[in-house]
């Protein structure tokens, strides 16, 4: 009792101090300059020009390049397509700006540069800009100082929806010149420009400074996490940079295909009868304005709940069968379901359903690591990792995939290890639906299910369940392939025509796609074919198997620089080729190895020919739309591969995996910071 009461004395103490020194670095270091070069707000209204203020505008025409001219065309015509259907008469709508000079198109444009004399040696801590207009538009913003430019120019951008914007400046001057373009003459009229040097306790940078505070203490001074329960550190983390990164990011829609996935969850979110608020349908339009400063984030967010009233909401109707394809959304549509009974704002209601999808990627992969009998290292370190855990927390589905192809590839592993103890049906049941309900949104990752063929037959009681048992896994495994080329189970009828009609195979965002004819051409040039395969997957071998493309890439916000793919290719290598005392004690035969790696390169093999002939056009001679992401669910089994007891460890358990989970934390703090806080939160 008296150990225990000393511990929670201890954390108690580390737990102040980390709050403590957390608010001083907020303080001094953060708000300096409103600490020790305090000025009151200065408002200019742009409206009234006086000695303060100086306006000037230059026109110019600037000639529209072919495609610009081409999506002018397109949009009138699809405004008098609209304009039938709705049964209205079609009115063109004149732009003034646009000039046809010598039988070139061209946009009138003004160049405008604003010109604020604050009278007196400043430092600038944000500039917020209050403009009603009708088009997005980006200005810098100059800083001068005794005649001369301080620093570089910012740049920022205004969405028209919000009318006003807040950009981070932190820099001295006494005058700024402010620089935009516009498609009619700037007047000022209703402008007002506010520079500010406020002392502010930015709720993001505090939280994430005491978290990443908090993970450092829990690696030093935890010991029984990191050599016993391993699953606990690994829930710790994920859901600590996990959350960071949902915060952070917030409303901004910056995955791939974030607003389809969202619309999925949405759509699963709601029975019969979808509603949709103003708020979901700009959502699922990727028009919300994105935010990047912690000032605009709350603007963005009392935009979208002005605009989530469901007394105003479009009603649409769905079947009541939730598609096959669309329940790996469940995580994240029950959260939004709960959101709505507790009345959350749209914000935070948006990011719950974000951390539906990461609370079930955090302990299904927590699971797998508790039941694993050897490499749990290697499902945590990999699950920490920026892009798998970035994927568990936004809207998507490829955390759900990892999630349970992984806890049912260390249920078969398991099954492996002990080959003279028979199977339970519950074990053999959970492998099959974490195979098959993981698989669902992307099924060609259910091959990996044919491993469980491949069980010995000491397993089974007798010859019939073993034949029974493999056959039906084949069964199973084939009848969910030719769905690759089915589309759902839907209520329209519609699809009667369409799965009959072979323009409709293939994507039809990329030209000359067609699901067969592009099977034709590779059974009439397999050799061609295979050239392009192998090319392929040697030239992406190192990236999205050890570098920046698989396991340290934020889609839309950035990439890592390419010294921490050295980072985490030692780290991947090495939790592979060296092993503590405890993994060890298991010894994995060639035969199982070999299975592995024969698995990873036929699935392998199996994405980049699914795109192939789904995303490429026919007969081309390279692969369009491989991501590194897709190798994921892979690349655990492909780890225990170089698993071998030659390379030894020699220190304790508990100090190899605080080793690597420092590397983890690293890693995760610099990303965050870098590519989540710093730009969009500051």
């Amino acid at each position: 009792m008296n150990r225990r009461n000393t511990n929670w004395k201890r954390n108690g103490i580390v737990v102040t101090a980390i709050i403590l020194i957390a608010f001083l670095i907020e303080c001094f270091g953060y708000n300096q300059s409103a600490i020790f070069h305090a000025n009151d707000s200065i408002t200019f209204d742009l409206s009234h020009q006086n000695d303060t203020i100086k306006i000037e505008n230059d026109e110019e025409l600037v000639p529209l390049t072919e495609d610009k001219i081409a999506e002018i065309e397109l949009q009138k015509q699809n405004d008098k397509i609209v304009a039938e259907l709705n049964n209205e008469e079609y009115v063109e709508q004149v732009d003034e700006s646009l000039v046809e000079q010598d039988g070139v198109l061209a946009r009138r444009v003004y160049q405008t540069t604003i010109t604020l004399d604050i009278g007196t040696d400043y430092y600038i801590k944000k500039l917020h800009v209050i403009y009603p207009t009708d088009s997005d538009l980006g200005y810098g913003i100059t800083r001068m100082l005794g005649g001369i430019q301080d620093g570089k120019s910012v740049y920022d951008s205004l969405n028209a929806r919000l009318g006003e914007s807040v950009t981070n400046v932190n820099g001295q001057a006494d005058q700024i010149i402010i620089s935009l373009s516009t498609s009619q003459e700037f007047t000022g009229k209703n402008v007002t420009v506010a520079i500010s040097n406020e002392f502010h306790v930015n709720y993001c940078r505090m939280l994430y400074l005491i978290g990443g505070m908090l993970a450092i203490a829990f690696l030093i001074l935890n010991k029984s996490l990191f050599s016993k329960r391993l699953e606990f550190a690994f829930i710790i983390l994920s859901l600590l940079f996990g959350s960071f990164m949902i915060l952070f990011d917030g409303t901004n829609e910056r995955s791939w295909d974030e607003q389809v996935h969202y619309e999925s969850a949405y759509r699963a979110s709601f029975g019969q009868m979808i509603q949709y608020t103003e708020a979901a349908i700009q959502m699922k339009g990727l028009v919300v304005p994105n935010y990047d400063s912690i000032e605009e984030k709350g603007i963005v967010a009392d935009y979208l709940q002005e605009r989530n009233d469901y007394s105003k909401a479009d009603l649409k109707y769905q079947q009541r069968f939730v598609l096959y394809n669309v329940r790996a959304y469940l995580p994240q549509s029950i959260m939004l379901v709960l959101a709505r009974i507790c009345d959350l704002p749209f914000s935070w209601a948006y990011m719950l359903g974000k951390f539906g999808n990461l609370l079930f990627y955090t302990l299904m992969m927590a699971l797998a690591i508790r039941i694993a009998k050897f490499g749990k290292i290697y499902i945590a370190a990999i699950g920490l990792l920026p892009t798998p855990l970035f994927l568990a927390s936004v809207y998507a589905y490829d955390a759900f995939i990892t999630a349970l192809v992984f806890l049912g590839f260390i249920l078969w592993l398991n099954e492996i290890i002990d080959k003279d103890k028979k199977i339970k049906w519950y074990i053999a049941l959970a492998m099959i639906l974490c195979f098959v309900v993981g698989t669902w949104s992307k099924t060609i990752y259910i091959v990996m299910m044919l491993l469980l063929c491949f069980l010995p037959k000491e397993k089974f009681d007798d010859k019939f369940k073993t034949a029974f048992f493999k056959v039906g896994i084949v069964a199973i495994v084939l009848m969910l392939l030719y769905t690759i080329k089915s589309p759902p189970i839907t209520a329209s009828s519609g699809y009667d025509a369409i799965q009959t009609n072979i323009q409709y195979f293939g994507d039809k965002r990329v030209a000359n796609t067609s699901f067969v004819g592009q099977i034709k051409y590779i059974f009439q040039n397999p050799l061609i074919y295979t050239k392009i395969l192998l090319r392929s997957l040697k030239n992406s071998a190192f990236d999205y198997l050890l570098g920046t493309s698989t396991w340290l890439l934020y889609a839309y916000l950035g990439r890592f620089p390419k010294i921490f793919a050295a980072l985490t290719s030692v780290l991947i290598l090495g939790i592979s080729l060296f092993q503590t005392e405890a993994d060890r004690e298991h010894i994995l035969e060639r035969k199982w190895k070999l299975l592995l790696a024969v698995m990873a390169f036929g699935v392998a093999c199996l994405v980049w020919t699914g795109l192939y002939i789904s995303y490429t056009g026919v007969g081309e001679n390279y692969i369009n739309g491989v991501q590194g992401r897709y190798y994921i669910p892979f690349i655990l089994p492909l780890m225990f591969v170089f698993k071998n007891n030659k390379f030894k460890v020699n220190i304790s358990t508990e100090m190899f995996h605080k080793i690597i989970f420092s590397i983890i934390i690293f890693i995760n703090l610099y990303g965050t910071y870098v590519y989540f806080l710093k730009p969009l939160c500051f």
